[in-house]
C-alpha cells in the first residue's frame, strides 16, 4: 500500500531496492506523508527508565508483569504484551537495550497484528554487509545473548528465536530508524517509520522532517520537486564534513554516498571540509586526485599532513566544548589553518553561540556592543553555510535567521542611543531585521506547534508584533 500522497510513487531498483519518486511536480512545502510510529525504544546502552506507553520518564514498574515500567497516568498496557512478559524469566539488567527487541518479537506474535509483521519483514537489514562487524558484536554481546540466556525462545511460537533473527531485528532498526526527541525534549528515542524509511539519502535532500508530541511523522518537501525527482531525506548531519558524513553512512547505513555534494571536492563551494593553502593568502585545499590541492595557486600538500592538521583539530575542539574563553580560543587558532566554513569551525561557532544565547538571556547578565556583535557575526557566517548546505525550507537556518536577527536589532538600538547611527539607519536595520524574523517564521511553520520549534515560532511572532510597533515610533519621530 502506498501510504504517500497522490504526486509520489514507490519504485524499486537493483541499487537502491524500494524509494519514492514524484509522479507529478511537488509545491514547497507540500506534505509528502504524515505516518504513524509503529515501535519506538531507547537509545542502546540510556540507563533512563521511561514509562512504556507515553516514554516519559517514571519510576514505576508495572504491577502485573512486574518488566516495562509505566506511569500511573498511562495505566496498564496491552493485556498481550503484559502477559507475555509474566513469563519471562533472567530479564536482562539492561532494559533499554533489549527493550525494542521483545517489543517486537511480541508485536510478530500477536496474530491480531499481521500487518506488523509483514511491514517488519520487508524492510531492510543488510545482514550480510552487518555479519561479523563490530556492531554485530555488540548487538550480540548486549542484546542477543542476554534474551538468549532467558526464555523468549519458549514464549514466542510464531517465529524461530535464534541470533539470526534477533540480528536482523537490531540490523531492522540500525539501517531504518529515526532518531527522535524523547517527551519533554529530554534525550533521545529511536522510531521505526516504515513508509519514511523508504525515502533514498541525499546530504542536499528536498524534505525536511518533523515529528509531534504523538510519534507522528511529517515529511515536506522543502522545496519545488519536479515530476520525475526522487525523493530524498538527509539521513546524517547536514553539517559534518564529507569523510564524517560517508563514514557514518558506510558504517550504519551500508551504503557509500555519491550525491552532488559528496562527489565535489568543495561541497557545493561551502568548502566545509577545506583547509586554507600554506602558500598562497586566498587559496583553500580541496582533495583532487587522492591529493590535497589548492585551488588558486595549484599548490599539492601531504594527505599525511592534512589529516593530522584536522586530527588535531578535532581534539582541540573536544577539550575545548564548555568553556567559552578556550572555545574562542580554538577558534581563532584554527581559523588561520582551516577554511572559515571548515565543518569544525562550524562546530566552534555553533558552540560559541550557545554560551553566548545563555549570556544574553541571563537576566542579571547586561550584554555590550561587542558581545551582541560577535553573537551576530558568529550566526551571520553559520547561516552563510547552510545556505549552502541547506537550502529551501530549513528548520537550522530559520533558528540561525532568528539568532543572527534579534542580536543585530539590539545593536542598532545602542548605536543609535550613543549617537553613533541616525534615525534612518536605525529604520533601515530594523526592518532587515524584520524580514529576517518573518522568513524564520516561515520556515518554522510547518514544525509541530508545541514542538521547541513551534514555541519558538510563536515567540518570533510576538517578537514580530513588537517590532512592527517599535519601526512605526521610529518612523513617527520628528
Amino acid at each position: 500500500m502506498n501510504k504517500f500522497n497522490n504526486k509520489c510513487s514507490v519504485e524499486k531498483n537493483e541499487q537502491l531496492g524500494r524509494y519514492v519518486v514524484a509522479v507529478q511536480d511537488i509545491d514547497e512545502g507540500e506534505t509528502i506523508l504524515t505516518e504513524k510510529s509503529i515501535l519506538i525504544f531507547p537509545v542502546l546502552g540510556d540507563e533512563t527508565q521511561r514509562c512504556c506507553q507515553c516514554f516519559k520518564k517514571t519510576g514505576d514498574i508495572c504491577k502485573s508483569c512486574k518488566k516495562f515500567p509505566i506511569c500511573a497516568s498511562c495505566g496498564p498496557h496491552n493485556d498481550f504484551e503484559c502477559q507475555i512478559l509474566q513469563k519471562l524469566d533472567k530479564m536482562p539488567r539492561k532494559l533499554s537495550n533489549v527493550f525494542g527487541v521483545i517489543r517486537c518479537l511480541i508485536q510478530m506474535e500477536n496474530f491480531e497484528n499481521v500487518e506488523f509483521a509483514e511491514v517488519f519483514d520487508s524492510m531492510e537489514a543488510h545482514q550480510t554487509e552487518r555479519r561479523g562487524t563490530a556492531i554485530w558484536k555488540t548487538h550480540h554481546k548486549t542484546t542477543i545473548e542476554p534474551l538468549l540466556q532467558s526464555n523468549i525462545k519458549s514464549l514466542i511460537k510464531s517465529v524461530d528465536v535464534d541470533t539470526d533473527l534477533l540480528q536482523r531485528i537490531c540490523g531492522v532498526f540500525d539501517v531504518n530508524s529515526f532518531e527522535i526527541r524523547a517527551p519533554g525534549g529530554l534525550g533521545c528515542l529511536r522510531s521505526l517509520f516504515p513508509y519514511a524509511a523508504l525515502l533514498a539519502h541525499d546530504c542536499v535532500a528536498n524534505t525536511m522532517v518533523s515529528i509531534d508530541d504523538h510519534f507522528q511523522m511529517k515529511i515536506s518537501s522543502n522545496r519545488p520537486i519536479k515530476a520525475g525527482e526522487m525523493v530524498t531525506y538527509c539521513y546524517t548531519n547536514p553539517l559534518w564534513g564529507t569523510s564524517k558524513r560517508r563514514e557514518s553512512l558506510l558504517v550504519g547505513k551500508y551504503f557509500n554516498c555519491m550525491c552532488k555534494r559528496c562527489e565535489d571536492s568543495s561541497e557545493l563551494g561551502s568548502h566545509m571540509s577545506s583547509v586554507l593553502c600554506p602558500s598562497c593568502s586566498e587559496g583553500a585545499l580541496i582533495i583532487r586526485n587522492f591529493n590535497w590541492r589548492c585551488i588558486e595557486c595549484n599548490t599539492i600538500e601531504d594527505p599525511i599532513k592534512v589529516e593530522e592538521i584536522v586530527a588535531d583539530a578535532e581534539v582541540s575542539v573536544k577539550e575545548s566544548e564548555g568553556n567559552l574563553r578556550l572555545l574562542e580560543t580554538t577558534l581563532r587558532r584554527y581559523s588561520k589553518i582551516l577554511h572559515t566554513n571548515h565543518h569544525l569551525l562550524v562546530d566552534l561557532k555553533q558552540n560559541v553561540c550557545a554560551i553566548l544565547r545563555k549570556l544574553i538571556m541571563n537576566p542579571a547578565f547586561n550584554p555590550n556592543v561587542e558581545l551582541l556583535q560577535r553573537k551576530a557575526q558568529l550566526c551571520g557566517e553559520i547561516l552563510e553555510v547552510l545556505k549552502i548546505v541547506q537550502p529551501g525550507i530549513s528548520r537550522m537556518k530559520a533558528i540561525a535567521l532568528q539568532e543572527f536577527a534579534m542580536p543585530t536589532a539590539d545593536i542598532a538600538r545602542m548605536q543609535f542611543d550613543s549617537g553613533k547611527i541616525t534615525k534612518e539607519q536605525l529604520k533601515k536595520t530594523l526592518e532587515k531585521c524584520q524580514q529576517d524574523l518573518k522568513e524564520a517564521a516561515r520556515m518554522l511553520f510547518y514544525e509541530p506547534v508545541e514542538s521547541p520549534e513551534g514555541q519558538l515560532a510563536r515567540n518570533i511572532m510576538l517578537d514580530l508584533k513588537e517590532l512592527q510597533e517599535e519601526i512605526k515610533d521610529v518612523g513617527s519621530w520628528e
